[in-house]
């Protein structure tokens, strides 16, 4: 048998592309094969790393045609898809995977195998595709920290539940044949159009705490409370699309109120009516080029602490970023201090003032010099 040459397969493949818009790269080789009689063992296989696919194509005289937005490489044998990505080793996919989950449905959120695998093949993150005994393997055994480590150590997921898993996470235990395993590859390691989530890795998924999500959406399903609270945002104004400093203050009035009437959450992010409404407001007032900055929000409450309650107040307050149904959540956890708590208010052209403010049902009331002090003896000198 004779076999076709690039002349006689461009016009054949270029009529079948015209025809209709094919989906699958093997149906289409198969269709040019058919139409030129070439049997099927003699197709080349359709993915293949640009730089390798390239120069080995190039000596065979390539043609080469716009496909689905990526280059095809016509031969005499049938048709090749030049990949425009790196080649993706399995645990890279694997971590890939798991992060892209992760960043649509939440830090806390766990996943089966079944659902990672099927992101590596829907969103083709292998370079060449896995077959799925081999990928289900790396998802239960070669990357998951907390099992013994066979032919390597890496750490990218972790096991919380039987049959599921969520990315490692700094501080996770791990088994002592992991020690100085792989906890995320490195941007070399991914293909382009995934690089940014090892920055999201490092600046965002570690910074969140593990296991305060379903704690967080418990609370805010119930009302506010003398020891729970709900803020929109710690600084962005509906009103004036900006960062305000009286919503900070108002902020730290509620936290105020924990301090000096017993321990409460203050869950900012979080709708009057519980509604779960994230960060993304008064992430866009601080300027990380366009990422959400949890480090950036972190710095900023713990200053508005520090200015309206003084440093000492910090003892008593723990500041967990969580993430629930993909939205990001500040838990303000306070402790009733042992002493008053007064809180400093600035006004604009006025000198500051002290405040003594309580928690009382589901508001935040600020009492008068004369029940301030009658509450104090009350509460703090016995």
């Amino acid at each position: 048998m004779i076999r076709p040459t690039s002349k006689k397969i461009m016009p054949v493949l270029l009529k079948i592309l015209g025809d209709k818009k094919w989906h699958e790269m093997d149906a289409l080789i198969s269709q040019v094969g058919k139409k030129l009689n070439v049997p099927p063992r003699k197709m080349p296989a359709m993915y293949g790393p640009t730089h390798q696919a390239k120069s080995r194509l190039k000596k065979r005289g390539l043609v080469k045609v716009e496909y689905r937005g990526g280059p095809v490489a016509i031969t005499d044998l049938g048709v090749r898809h030049l990949s425009p990505n790196p080649p993706v080793a399995m645990p890279e996919a694997v971590w890939m995977a798991t992060a892209i989950l992760h960043r649509d449905h939440g830090a806390d959120e766990l996943f089966t195998a079944g659902q990672i695998a099927d992101v590596v093949a829907d969103k083709n993150l292998c370079a060449k595709p896995p077959s799925r005994a081999g990928l289900q393997a790396a998802i239960t055994g070669t990357c998951v920290a907390n099992t013994n480590a066979g032919s390597a150590n890496h750490r990218l997921l972790y096991r919380a539940k039987p049959g599921k898993y969520r990315l490692y996470h700094k501080g996770d235990d791990y088994h002592k044949s992991r020690k100085g395993g792989m906890t995320h590859p490195g941007p070399k390691g991914l293909s382009p159009g995934h690089k940014d989530l090892v920055q999201w890795y490092k600046d965002i998924y570690n910074k969140r705490a593990i296991g305060d999500g379903q704690v967080v959406k418990r609370l805010a399903s119930g009302p506010e409370s003398p020891a729970l609270a709900f803020r929109a945002s710690l600084r962005y104004s509906k009103r004036t699309r900006s960062a305000d400093s009286e919503l900070e203050y108002a902020a730290a009035r509620v936290i105020a109120g924990f301090l000096n009437s017993g321990d409460g959450d203050l869950l900012i992010g979080v709708g009057d009516q519980g509604q779960l409404l994230g960060l993304g407001d008064d992430f866009s007032t601080f300027s990380r080029g366009g990422r959400p900055s949890v480090d950036a929000f972190v710095q900023r409450l713990v200053s508005v602490i520090d200015d309206h309650l003084g440093e000492g107040a910090r003892a008593n307050i723990t500041i967990n970023m969580v993430q629930v149904d993909g939205k990001d959540i500040c838990r303000c956890s306070v402790a009733k201090s042992s002493s008053p708590a007064y809180l400093l208010y600035r006004k604009k052209g006025e000198p500051p003032q002290q405040q003594f403010i309580i928690r009382t049902a589901d508001t935040t009331r600020h009492l008068i010099v004369e029940d301030a002090v009658e509450y104090i003896l009350k509460h703090f000198h016995r």
